[in-house]
């Protein structure tokens, strides 16, 4: 079944690279409804795990191709604070589901629930300016009508003057048209590419080892607050909490003192607070092993969304969709 999923968000990471952000998360989103009906409707074990199987995956390749999409349409300036936010909406989405799940009283109809809120997503396929198509993308590929298009629609959208600020003699509008001057094949990439660039692979390997361990040791820190009662309610709320302390943490420190020293702060102290654990356990109050529990969460916790935050930064655009689907 795993060996399914990843087979499937692989397909998903060609798409996106192939057929671009919008047009593969509009697509994983139709998959993701009618996957999710189908879960609600399983007859059986084998029938629930298979389209589970493709639920999760199609789900995975909506919020991939919606985080790309994220951070190729805004500024550099403002990539970590639009994360950051986003990531606590998803944060949002983990305080809430416990109550809805109350409400609901049944998993299929919890499961229909999350289901008819995400059709409500599909307002983004009839109205292209709520989510319109990458134009690093497609200028990375050389699809330069397409991204003239949804350039006008960003000038017009920001009140731009189309004919005095963009086709100038020395502005961007300008330059696309002496470039569009023949016929111009779209040219794809895919992430094979990466081993003819002895930097792109190495950083992939050594920011996607990180997000690994970042996210493994996690259940070793949730193994020590397991004793704690009420079991479930508390862990699960904690690391909930945890994590939107650990985007904010983020936001405060990543512009300021860079994403490298933070990325091995956090890296350290997930590393020290692992082994204070392993060596101490049986020597440490209860209070001061939760706490160190804690601070080892939200370290790891920042690993792994800087990581994956700065590998979609330093990867290229062509192939920044599958690397980071990757990692």
């Amino acid at each position: 079944m795993l060996l399914c999923e990843m087979y499937l968000l692989a397909s998903s990471c060609m798409w996106i690279t192939r057929f671009g952000r919008r047009t593969v998360f509009v697509f994983s989103l139709l998959l993701v409804i009618l996957s999710g009906v189908g879960v609600a409707l399983s007859l059986d074990y084998i029938m629930f795990l298979l389209i589970r199987a493709i639920y999760g995956s199609a789900l995975a390749g909506s919020f991939l191709s919606l985080y790309i999409a994220r951070l190729e349409i805004c500024d550099p300036a403002h990539r970590l604070m639009v994360t950051v936010v986003a990531h606590l909406f998803w944060v949002a989405g983990e305080l809430l589901l416990p109550g809805l799940a109350v409400l609901c009283k049944e998993w299929y109809i919890l499961q229909g629930v999350i289901t008819a809120s995400l059709a409500l997503l599909l307002v983004y396929w009839g109205c292209k300016s709520l989510f319109p198509e990458s134009p690093r993308w497609l200028l990375a590929t050389q699809q330069l009508d397409r991204a003239k298009k949804e350039l006008r629609l960003f000038a017009e959208a920001n009140g731009v003057n189309l004919d005095s600020e963009l086709y100038g003699e020395d502005h961007l509008f300008t330059e696309l048209d002496s470039m569009a001057e023949g016929p111009v094949p779209a040219k794809y990439h895919s992430v094979c590419d990466l081993f003819r660039t002895r930097i792109i692979w190495k950083n992939s390997l050594i920011l996607g080892f990180t997000a690994f361990i970042g996210t493994g040791i996690q259940h070793c820190y949730l193994q020590n607050m397991l004793g704690y009662r009420p079991h479930f309610y508390f862990v699960y709320f904690l690391t909930a909490v945890t994590e939107a302390v650990s985007a904010v943490f983020l936001l405060l420190t990543v512009n300021k003192f860079g994403r490298r020293a933070i990325l091995l702060l956090c890296t350290i102290i997930t590393g020290v607070s692992s082994l204070l654990l392993l060596a101490l356990t049986d020597y440490l109050f209860p209070g001061i092993a939760l706490g160190i529990s804690i601070l080892g969460i939200l370290a790891s916790y920042a690993v792994v969304v800087l990581g994956i935050f700065f590998a979609s930064e330093v990867l290229p655009t062509v192939i920044r969709d599958e690397d980071v689907g990757e990692i």
